[in-house]
Parts: C-alpha cells; structure tokens; sequence
C-alpha cells in the first residue's frame, strides 16, 4: 500500500510563495512615493501596483487549482479532522515551550 503525502491547502499554497490572500506588494510600493507627487504618477501607481495583484492572484489561482488535481489524481491527501488537530495541539506546546525557555 503506498502512503498519500498529508498536506492541506494551505501549506501547498505556502510552499508555493503564495500562502496570503494579499500579495505584499503595496508594502514595498508605498516607501518609495515620489510619484504619489502628481496625479499622472499616482495613476501610474496605482496601474502598476494592480497588475502586480492580478498576477499575483492568477499564480494564488493556478496553485489552488494545482492542489486540487493533485487531490482528484490521489497524489496528496487533505489532512483529516484528527490531523489538524493534532498539529494544533503540538504546535500550541511548542510555543509554551518557548515561552518557559523564555521565562528563565
């Protein structure tokens, strides 16, 4: 019997680069706002910045629609209920952990 890789849509999403709903990119934009200054530079701005979020939305797309064939093909299973949990759990000892180490 051949074990199914666990791994739930997020963390392929993740993997991928594209874990976040907002792609990040009017962070960088908005130190430099030199073209915030005239209304032809804002336009140019605010034209740039939203084909980067459309690309960045198309590869977010692409990859969720990647995890669900693999899905479908059996290649990768969603983790069930009780493996969530699990990972919760572990990762919630794990901060406990640090904040003892922390402490002293």
């Amino acid at each position: 019997m051949v074990r199914k890789k666990v791994m739930s849509e997020q963390e392929y999403l993740n993997r991928k680069g594209v874990g976040s709903s907002l792609s990040g990119v009017m962070d960088d934009r908005l130190r430099s706002v030199r073209q915030l200054r005239s209304t032809r530079g804002e336009d140019k701005f605010h034209r740039e910045n939203k084909k980067a979020i459309d690309s960045y939305q198309a590869k977010r797309n692409q990859s969720k629609r990647e995890y669900q064939r693999l899905v479908s093909s059996g290649k990768v299973r969603p983790p069930s209920n009780a493996e969530k949990a699990w990972k919760t759990a572990t990762a919630y000892l794990k901060t406990e952990l640090y904040k003892q180490q922390d402490a002293c």
